[in-house]
């Protein structure tokens, strides 16, 4: 009998990579969307058995982020499961570093357009699956230009941990 392979990352889940630091942080006030670990990028859902690609950010709809870093703007688009989003990719030494912001209100820029660390990109909302009543910037980063996977097996093998980027000191149960 053969055997059978999971594609479910959190069976197994790796040791991801740090997220680089950021040259300007996504949004002027970093904290997480719920303050509980679901925010969280990593196996974080569903007890630790459900991939969250990223991690969510406590914003108000319409509230202005920013580029991390100077880069150039490879997609402005709507995604299964991230809504509308804009992704940007730079370099970080060699590796490139791919970014996505989700569940965006409105984006800011365009396809193709280079934007400098801090310069707004889009203004966070709801878009697709995000709950109205806790409107977040979702942000992702991967070790490619990034792609909107559908399958979050798929997702974590690119994926680069940024939950640095908010302060465990948020973390509710």
């Amino acid at each position: 009998m053969a055997e059978l392979v999971s594609e479910n990352p959190c069976d197994n889940p790796p040791n991801w990579p740090a997220a680089p630091t950021p040259a300007s942080n996504p949004l002027a006030v970093m904290e997480l969307a719920t303050g509980k670990k679901k925010d969280r990028f990593g196996c974080t859902r569903d007890g630790g058995k459900k991939f969250h690609a990223g991690i969510d950010i406590k914003a108000a709809t319409g509230t202005e982020c920013f580029a991390v870093s100077d880069a150039k703007v490879e997609e402005v688009g709507f995604g299964k499961d991230v809504g509308k989003y804009v992704s940007i990719s730079f370099k970080d030494g060699s590796q490139v570093v791919g970014v996505a912001y989700c569940h965006l209100s409105e984006t800011l820029v365009k396809k193709g357009a280079h934007v400098k660390a801090g310069e707004a990109v889009g203004k966070t909302g709801t878009t697709w699956n995000a709950d109205t009543s806790e409107p977040h910037l979702h942000i992702e980063y991967q070790t490619q230009v990034w792609v909107a996977y559908a399958n979050p097996a798929d997702r974590s093998k690119v994926a680069v941990d940024p939950n640095a980027l908010v302060s465990d000191a948020f973390i509710g149960v």
